[in-house]
C-alpha cells in the first residue's frame, strides 16, 4: 500500500504572492543537440551538487520550474529544459512519439554528463519521467510525478480532442481560455483572473504545431505494465480538483510503484503555479530524506 499524506492547502494570500509573469519568462541558457534526431534542446541549469532534473508538461517549458530553479541552486545543480516542440527547442515536424521524447531527455542527460540524479515531471513530464525510470533504473536516485498518468485515458483523449475542435472551429483564444479552464481549478481561476489572461496571451502566441505534434504523443501511451521496474524512493503528488489526469491516475500509480509516497493538494493540474509553497514544501521534504545535498 502507498502512503497517503495530505498537505495543507496553500492560502490565498500565498497564491498571489506566487502569481508573477515568472512562470512565462524564458531563462537564458543554452542549445544542446541531441541523437538520435539532432534535435535542438534548450536547457537552463544552476548550481552546484547532486542534479535534480525538471520536464515540464504540454504547452508549457523550463520556466514552469522556476521557483525550483531558483531555490533548490544552493544546494543543488538544477536542471530544467524544454521538450521538442516547445519553448525555445527546436520544433520538427509531428506528430511526435513519447518514444522520442523519452530518447531526447535521456540523451541530453548524457549530453550533459549526468550519469545519476533525481528526476522531477510534471503531466507528459511525468510520463517521460515514468518511461526513463522504467528503461533505466539505475540512473535515477529519486522521482516525483506531478499530475500525471501511467497511460493515456480515453477520458483524457476526449478531453483533448476537445479542446482541439475548439481551436479549429472557434479559434487559438477560444481554445486558450478553454484549456485554462480545464487546467486550473474553479477556485484558482475566479482568485487569479489577470493571471489567467496572461496564460490566454502566452498560449496564444505559443507553437501551436509544436504543442499539436506533442499531445499526439499521447495517444496509446500507456505504462502502466512498467512502471513496476522502478526501483528508486518515489513521490506522486496530485491535485484533488485535476480536470486533466483524474484523481484516480495518482492512485493507480501509486499502487503500482513499490514503497511510493502519495500526496495530495488542493489545487488543479498546474500545481507548481496552483501551489507554489506546498509543492516547494514537499520538494524539500522529500529530497531532504531521499536525496540529501
Amino acid at each position: 500500500m502507498a502512503e497517503l499524506k495530505i498537505a495543507a492547502s496553500p492560502s490565498v494570500n500565498e497564491r498571489e504572492e506566487g502569481m508573477t509573469s515568472k512562470f512565462f519568462q524564458p531563462q537564458a541558457g543554452c542549445l544542446v543537440t541531441v541523437p538520435p534526431d539532432d534535435v535542438e534542446m534548450h536547457v537552463v541549469s544552476r548550481g552546484a551538487g547532486r542534479p535534480i532534473v525538471f520536464i515540464h508538461g504540454v504547452g508549457w517549458n523550463h520556466a514552469l520550474w522556476a521557483q525550483q530553479l531558483s531555490t533548490f541552486q544552493d544546494q543543488y545543480t538544477v536542471v530544467a529544459g524544454d521538450s521538442r516542440g516547445h519553448g525555445l527547442s527546436s520544433k520538427p515536424a509531428g506528430p511526435y512519439t513519447m518514444a522520442q521524447m523519452t530518447a531526447d531527455w535521456s540523451a541530453l542527460l548524457s549530453s550533459l554528463g549526468i550519469d545519476k540524479c533525481a528526476l522531477v515531471g510534471l503531466s507528459q513530464g511525468g510520463m517521460i519521467a515514468m518511461s526513463l525510470a522504467s528503461q533505466e533504473p539505475e540512473r535515477f536516485s529519486a522521482l516525483v510525478l506531478f499530475s500525471t498518468a501511467c497511460r493515456y485515458s480515453d477520458e483524457a483523449r476526449t478531453g483533448m480532442q476537445s479542446r482541439a475542435l475548439v481551436a479549429q472551429s472557434m479559434g487559438p483564444k477560444a481554445a486558450a481560455e478553454a484549456t485554462a479552464n480545464s487546467i486550473f481549478s474553479a477556485q484558482f481561476l475566479s482568485e487569479n483572473q489577470a493571471f489567467v489572461e496572461e496564460f490566454i496571451d502566452q498560449r496564444v502566441a505559443a507553437d501551436a504545431k509544436g504543442i499539436a505534434a506533442a499531445i499526439a504523443a499521447l495517444d496509446g501511451f500507456d505504462f502502466s505494465e512498467r512502471i513496476g521496474r522502478i526501483k528508486c524512493p518515489t513521490l506522486i503528488v496530485h491535485g484533488a480538483a485535476d480536470r486533466v489526469a483524474a484523481p484516480s491516475n495518482a492512485t493507480d500509480i501509486a499502487q503500482r510503484i513499490p514503497g511510493s509516497e502519495l500526496v495530495w493538494m488542493d489545487g488543479g493540474h498546474i500545481l507548481p503555479v496552483e501551489c507554489p509553497q506546498a509543492v516547494q514544501s514537499t520538494l524539500e521534504t522529500f529530497f531532504g530524506t531521499h536525496y540529501a545535498p
